[in-house]
Order: C-alpha cells, then structure tokens, then sequence
C-alpha cells in the first residue's frame, strides 16, 4: 500500500472517528437535536427526539413532518420562522407547542440555526428543541408565590399602619380620623373606592364619628338618627358579623337609598372587643360580585379586633381624665379643670382685650340644710343645684364645684352687666326651684348668694379676679343673703388728723 493511500485511511479513520463522538454528543443531548429542511422534513434525529415525543424509534419519527407536529394554530407562525430563518439566516428562537405520539401536547422551545452545504448548495436548519413546560410550571409557581408573597406583604403593611395610627392616642375622635388615614394599604387590597367611615355606637345609636369624605349632604343628614340594626351597617353592628354587598341599589337589606353617591359595594366590618360592639368600619367598592377569601377575612378580623381594642383603651383613658378632672358627685369641673381653663381664658382675654367674668356662688344656710334633713339629702341638693346651673348657663361657659357648698363659674367674653345678668336669673330660678330631698320628699325656698367680677386690663392674675368674685360674695351674705353682688372696689382709706 502506498503512502498516500495509507494516509488517506488513516483520514478516514479520523474522520469515522470524530462523526462517531459528534453522534455520541447529539445522543447524549437531555433535548430534541433535529436536522431539519425548509420543508419541514427531518433529515437527522438524535436518539432523545423519539424518546420525547413518545414514538418507537427515530426511523418511526423521521416519517413524521416537523409542521404535522405543531399544533394547528402555530402552523403560520412556525412556516414564517423558517421562512425568515432561510432569507435572513443566523439564528432564531421561538415557541411552539409540539403533539406527542399519545395526542399529549407539551411546549418547546426552538433555537434554530440556518446550514449551508457547500457541495450541493443546498440549506438545512439545525435545530434544538427544550421542553420548556417544566420550566413554565416553576414560572408559573414562582409567580404565583411572589403574588402571594406581595399580598401578605400588603396585609402586613395594613396590620403595620393600623397599629401605628393606633398607638399613643388618648383622644377618640382623633384616634378615627387616624385610623381612616391609615385605611389606604386596606382600600388598596380590597381594590376599594375612596369613601369609607367609622360609626360608633353610643348610647344605643350609631353615630357616624368620621368619614374620608365624598359623601353628599343627603348621606350626612340621612344617618343623623342611625339605629343599631338600621341598613347595613346597623346590621353588622347588630349582629357583629362581616357583612359583603355587591350592589347598594339591589340588596335589600340597603336600607337607606341615597342616589347621589350612586350604586357601589360594601365591605363593613363590625369593631369587637371582648363580646362588644363597639362600632362599625365601612368600605365602599366597585358595584359587582365581592369575593373575599378566608385569609382576607381573617385579615379583617385583625383589624376589627385592633381597631375595637385602641378604641376601647382611648375611652377608658378619656373617662379616667374626666374622672380626674371632674367633681365625682356632681359632675362639675373641679379646681384642677377649673385652674387650666382661667389660665386659658385669662390668656385669651389679654391678647383679645375682651372682658371674662366669675361668678361665685354659695347655697344659703347649708349647714343647717344638712343638719336637719341629713348630708345625702344634702348631697341630692347639690346635685340639683349643679343641674340648674348647667341649664342656665352656655356651652362655651364652665361651672366648678369650688369646694363643699360653694361653686365658681366661668363666662369668658362677658362683660359684668351680662354677668349679673346670668347670677340673677340662677338666683332667681333656685329659688322658684323644687329640689329632691329623697325618693320621697322635695323641698322648696332654697337660695342662693352670688358675687361677680370682671377682668380687666388692670388684673394681672386669676387669682386676684376670683379674690373679687369671692369678696363680692362675701358682701352678698353680709347684706341678707338670697342677692347679687358685684366687686366694687373698697373707698379709700383717709389718715386722720389729731392735731
């Protein structure tokens, strides 16, 4: 054998060998490698192509057309892809879904690439296709967990901003307003419109205590007098369970039809702490189907509990100011109330320069009242008493139980006429007044004397305006009792002369 033929064998032998290890690679591919003409018909499969595809063999698949495999409505978009594959060449990637053997379809992915044999001049594509369903599945999972992951994230936020807007508020009506300014992460869940409120129950009636605003004048004035049990809120607070509306113009238990707000859906939580309701939160939506899931619902439930919780906690701490700040058997503002409110009015009338007046008030033979009916009768007298004064005097004005049988009131922006006006109409009233002794005996021909001061620009102090009132007071009792006296200043004292 010649030399050359010896090198030509040995070529050969390469060359067998390295088609061999291609081959070897191509089989070894987890994916579809296919040898493919503009056609569509398949001139090489690696061995994974029929395993994949669920045939017995590649010459089974290879009578197979790669279009006859697509499903229909890929046709076109894949007839384009190698269409434009062949004019343009380079490389290409895209998405087909492919029929199995059994009908089963999956997804593939395609990247394909254009061959050019030189010898013949012919084009072939080579062609690599994943299944890619797999991987949409954990898409798909990854997905749908970062949703999951966002909505609890939302849910927390809410929880987050209802906590915030509820900590360190000792005052309900601002604890409200705080709390609807905390409700945008909650209207933002629930794809919620802007309107929504607070009603809180008080004294068996549903108070509407605020709202984001938006409602019209009609809704306002139609839930002045709102009951418990009253449309659908009075209905959650009745029953204390989460009410969900589709529609307010088609549920019947939407009472109170109020047309220039138009149709919307409800969510309307009830505010529970420890069995009691104490108030109700509402949500307006979109009209439609309201679908809540058992999450959101718990969700709510959180809320109602934490908003119910803050609200109860405020109004403990509201009543144990009033308590502190309030005389216990009557009811009147006590010294310590009374000293805040002279500092203010005092404060205001210095930089307005108009007058505030006192009147200082003490009931007439007290002792003797007390000796002879007894101090619980004495104690319904007083409280009497305290009621008269509240009636006669306005809501700006504040009466103080200044101590034992003795009161102070309060007229800021009153001059001394006003002033003596007001001391004689209580006067006056006491003692037309029957009062009651006990369950079983009242009394009349009580009265009462009363002393009046009126700063001015010369009263540097509170305490010099109630020495005055008190001064004042004093002359009344010392000039038959029963009467009103204003402060007038002592005449001047005159040095006599011995010589």
């Amino acid at each position: 054998m010649s030399e050359k033929s010896v090198y030509n064998s040995h070529n050969n032998r390469l060359e067998a060998a390295d088609a061999d290890l291609d081959q070897a690679m191509v089989d070894m591919s987890p994916d579809i490698m296919a040898l493919i003409d503009p056609e569509g018909n398949f001139i090489r499969l690696n061995r994974k192509a029929p395993e994949m595809c669920l045939y017995d063999s590649v010459a089974e698949m290879m009578n197979i057309n790669f279009f006859d495999m697509l499903a229909p409505e890929d046709h076109e978009q894949a007839r384009a892809f190698f269409y434009e594959l062949v004019r343009d060449g380079g490389e290409r990637i895209g998405e087909f879904r492919y029929f199995k053997k059994d009908g089963s379809v999956f997804s593939g992915e395609i990247n394909a690439a254009l061959a050019l044999d030189a010898k013949s001049g012919t084009s072939s594509i080579i062609a690599v296709i994943r299944d890619v369903g797999k991987r949409k599945l954990i898409e798909t999972e990854i997905s749908r967990q970062s949703r999951e992951l966002a909505e609890r994230n939302s849910e927390l936020q809410a929880l987050y901003e209802i906590s915030q807007a509820t900590t360190d508020v000792h005052d309900t009506q601002e604890l409200i307003l705080q709390v609807l300014d905390s409700v945008s992460e909650l209207r933002h869940l629930f794809k919620a419109l802007p309107e929504a409120g607070i009603f809180l129950i008080e004294d068996g009636k549903m108070r509407l205590a605020g709202h984001t605003g938006g409602h019209s004048d009609e809704f306002l004035s139609m839930h002045d007098d709102m009951q418990i049990g009253d449309c659908l809120c009075g209905k959650a607070a009745q029953t204390g369970e989460i009410i969900i509306s589709d529609s307010s113009r088609t549920d019947p238990g939407h009472d109170f039809h109020n047309h220039e707000d138009g149709e919307h859906a409800h969510i309307i939580v009830p505010l529970g702490s420890v069995g009691e309701i104490l108030g109700v939160l509402y949500l307006y939506l979109p009209p439609g189907k309201v679908e809540i899931s058992e999450r959101r619902l718990r969700l709510l439930k959180s809320i109602s509990s934490q908003i119910a919780s803050a609200i109860e906690n405020v109004k403990l701490h509201e009543k144990t100011r009033e308590l502190s700040l309030h005389d216990p058997l009557t009811g009147l503002a006590n010294r310590r109330l009374m000293t805040d409110e002279l500092e203010k009015t005092l404060a205001r009338s210095k930089r307005s320069g108009k007058p505030f007046s006192l009147i200082m008030l003490d009931l007439d033979h007290f002792k003797d009242y007390n000796d002879h009916f007894g101090h619980a009768s004495g104690d319904n007298l007083l409280v009497g008493l305290s009621d008269l004064i509240r009636n006669e005097i306005r809501r700006i004005d504040l009466a103080v139980r200044y101590g034992g049988e003795e009161f102070l009131i309060i007229l800021p922006e009153t001059g001394m006429a006003e002033a003596m006006e007001v001391a004689e109409r209580i006067r006056s009233k006491t003692g037309s007044r029957e009062f009651v002794c006990s369950d079983s005996m009242t009394t009349t021909g009580i009265t009462v004397s009363l002393g009046v001061s009126t700063w001015d620009r010369n009263i540097s102090s509170e305490e010099i305006l109630i020495a005055r009132a008190d001064t004042a007071l004093y002359r009344a009792k010392s000039n038959g009792r029963d009467r009103v006296e204003s402060w007038i200043p002592s005449p001047p004292k005159t040095l006599l002369n011995h010589d």
